[in-house]
């Protein structure tokens, strides 16, 4: 009868082969499976971040999620973003994060009970909290859209939002005070509102008109105001609706926080602490100052002690008994940022911008003891896809290495993160992982689970590897780079270019450059000269191209998506658009469909099978924001700034075989033992931006 050869998605392979195959790939997932439990068995790593997550909450009814034709299988959250500042109510911990390479925050809450043993409650992602004061059973968050905002949190896990109020300008900082809540906005000055009803707020007064509030303190009816100008404000708001300045002081330097205290006001700036005498509100006069080249940052004060954090330097404890004379009692750091403190009887909790969550004892101030400490992540902000593992840059994690065997339950299993890596992009070729982290880093994951750092190179910019070349695109020049012994990579040549705003492209020996308003297209036929084939200007600003069938696709930042015509390097021609205003980020092209992130549009998916007329037929959002995706095997895998990674579904994504390696064909099936193979067949291999 012969070899009968079938076609499978334009590729031919023989029957016998491709039965081989099946029977073969069976009994390899089994054995592997098996041979992977006793790995994670050694090698998993257990973080409290990873340990029963909530739901999302996002609104007043239920977590947020906006989807069609697409829905989420599994998702491995560690990127909360770093602490920024903390507040502690009845063993409840709330802890605002904020995102490094973004102006976005949100708010983590812990249960710290048991200090030693801090537990992970809930998530509330409302994208820009800013400041967050707890009173009883709420909690009064001021966020930049959506203005003042109270939550009810009697039951921590089960928050519910009370009101939203909208205010005038960016709501930066609150205080509550007898049912009054102080709203420090920027630009707009004081805002004072009623809160007695907090399902009905009252705005009944305002102040400072055209100022920037920093720091806020109220106590016995009067309010204490740090101004971004340098002053220091005192207000008498025995009458709320009839407020009245009755003291000024001028700081030069913008407090960042403040504390009042038997008269006398503490105050934190980028120059150290300064103490004053309030006894006379009308008066104010200096007591004494503690010098700091790199300023505190924030500050509590109990028994006359001062507590103070400053960023590379710790935590500060000051005897204040002799205002006029502050002396160093204790002081712990342990590398990482101190940011906000809340002092919580004898523990202190910091929110550390390194370190995550830190709760610390201090009932003996000369041996200040760290009791837990709780790693809350950066952001995720590429990913790719190799062999059943996902590889995550994380801008403060470095690489996180997950197991994705079961789309439904991801697993870190491993991690490179030698010095603090920041790792911002990922690209793999065959056995290595190019990672961009102050330089290129180039890897051997043969064993995904123990990386092995060959070589680094020193350059800078979006990248992309193709063969024995890897593509870096700065902001002002492309540099090719001979990888082809990736332990001594050696440059080809560098290439002056228009300002890089995006994600690169290459296909064949083209290299394709998103630049302000349009894109180049660069000959690398010859790596050591480079050639301009075209510079294409349009109206747009390009984030990231795709490049499938002569078509080249633009994830445009405020157009949308944008498909041109380039079977003509030398002249594009655009063909069509379709209009958007999620901020698209990154994009990639299976098949037909064109699968798009976006900052404020999560995951949209277009068809593109008539380039003359995309048309979006699903997305999923549930906001977080997309810095990246990639696709394997009718998944698509996002690194999302918030969620981590995020791992989709849908009936309507097409079907990408899995590469065929060596690895696992030496397994016995049946009794009869398969020896190792190697066999080239020509399934569609699944590597991070490539054609299909």
């Amino acid at each position: 009868m012969g070899l009968k050869i079938i076609s499978v998605k334009g590729h031919e392979i023989s029957v016998g082969l491709l039965i081989f195959f099946l029977l073969s790939a069976i009994y390899s997932g089994v054995e592997q499976k098996n041979g992977y439990q006793d790995k994670q068995n050694q090698q998993e790593i257990s973080s409290l971040s990873q340990k029963n997550f909530p739901p999302h909450f996002l609104n007043s009814h239920n977590s947020f999620t906006d989807q069609q034709n697409c829905f989420k299988l599994g998702e491995l959250d560690d990127n909360y973003g770093n602490p920024y500042d903390v507040f502690v109510e009845k063993d409840i911990c709330y802890c605002i994060n904020k995102q490094l390479s973004l102006q976005i925050f949100n708010v983590l809450i812990f249960n710290i009970s048991n200090p030693f043993q801090p537990e992970f409650l809930i998530e509330l992602k409302f994208e820009n909290t800013t400041d967050i004061y707890v009173s009883e059973k709420y909690a009064f968050l001021c966020d930049n859209y959506r203005g003042l905002v109270i939550l009810d949190v009697q039951y921590p896990l089960n928050p519910s939002i009370i009101s939203e109020t909208a205010i005038i300008g960016t709501a930066a900082k609150i205080f509550i005070s007898n049912n009054l809540a102080f709203v420090g906005t920027d630009y707009h000055g004081l805002l004072i509102f009623d809160v007695s009803e907090p399902s009905n707020p009252q705005k009944i007064a305002e102040f400072f008109y055209g100022q920037s509030i920093s720091s806020i303190f109220v106590t016995n009816n009067f309010a204490f105001i740090g101004t971004v100008l340098g002053y220091l404000e005192v207000i008498d708001c025995s009458h709320p609706t009839n407020l009245t300045r009755v003291g000024e002081v001028t700081i030069n330097k913008t407090p960042t926080d403040l504390f009042v205290s038997n008269d006398q006001i503490f105050l934190c700036d980028p120059s150290g602490l300064k103490i004053y005498n309030a006894t006379d509100h009308s008066n104010i006069s200096k007591i004494s100052q503690v010098n700091n080249a790199d300023g505190f940052n924030s500050i509590s004060i109990s028994n006359n002690l001062c507590f103070l954090t400053v960023t590379a330097q710790g935590l500060k404890v000051f005897n204040v008994s002799d205002s006029a004379n502050p002396t160093l009692l204790s002081e712990f750091h342990d590398g990482g940022q101190s940011m906000g403190l809340f002092l919580s009887g004898e523990q202190i909790i910091i929110a550390d911008g390194v370190d995550g969550l830190e709760i610390l004892d201090i009932s003996d101030l000369t041996n200040i003891q760290k009791l837990a400490n709780v790693p809350i992540g950066g952001s995720a902000k590429s990913v790719a896809i190799a062999n059943e593992v996902a590889f995550v840059a994380d801008e403060l994690d470095g690489v996180e290495i997950i197991d994705i065997h079961n789309p439904t339950n991801p697993r870190k299993v491993s991690y490179y993160n030698p010095l603090g890596m920041m790792a911002t992009e990922l690209n793999i070729q065959e056995e290595l992982l190019f990672v961009m982290a102050d330089g290129i880093n180039i890897l051997d994951i043969s064993n995904p689970y123990t990386p092995i750092l060959l070589s680094k190179y020193s350059v800078v910019g979006r990248f992309q590897v193709l063969g024995d070349y890897l593509y870096v695109v700065g902001t002002h020049s492309l540099n090719i780079i001979d990888i082809s012994d990736p332990l001594n990579p050696t440059a080809c040549a560098t290439y002056s270019t228009e300002y890089s705003t995006g994600e690169i492209f290459v296909k064949g020996n083209l290299v394709y450059v998103p630049v302000l308003q349009g894109f180049q297209i660069i000959d690398v036929s010859n790596p050591q000269k480079p050639n301009m084939i075209c510079h294409f200007n349009y109206t747009g600003n390009p984030q990231a191209m795709f490049v499938k069938n002569n078509k080249a696709f633009i994830a445009d930042r405020y157009s949308g998506l944008v498909i041109f015509d380039v079977h003509d390097p030398a002249n594009p021609q655009e063909i069509s658009r379709l209009p958007s205003e999620d901020y698209f980020y990154t994009i990639t092209v299976q098949n037909e469909l064109a699968l798009v992130g976006s900052f404020f549009g999560g995951l949209r998916i277009i068809d593109v099978s008539t380039p003359t007329s995309p048309k979006e037929i699903g997305y999923y959002y549930d906001r977080g924001i997309v810095y990246d995706l990639d696709f394997h095997d009718h998944y698509t895998f996002i690194a999302d700034a918030f969620d981590g990674l995020e791992i989709l579904g849908s009936s309507i994504f097409p079907t990408i075989y899995p590469t065929l390696t060596t690895q696992g064909f030496s397994s016995s099936f049946g009794g009869v033992i398969f020896p190792s193979l190697v066999i080239m067949i020509a399934i569609i291999l699944v590597r991070k931006k490539h054609e299909y």
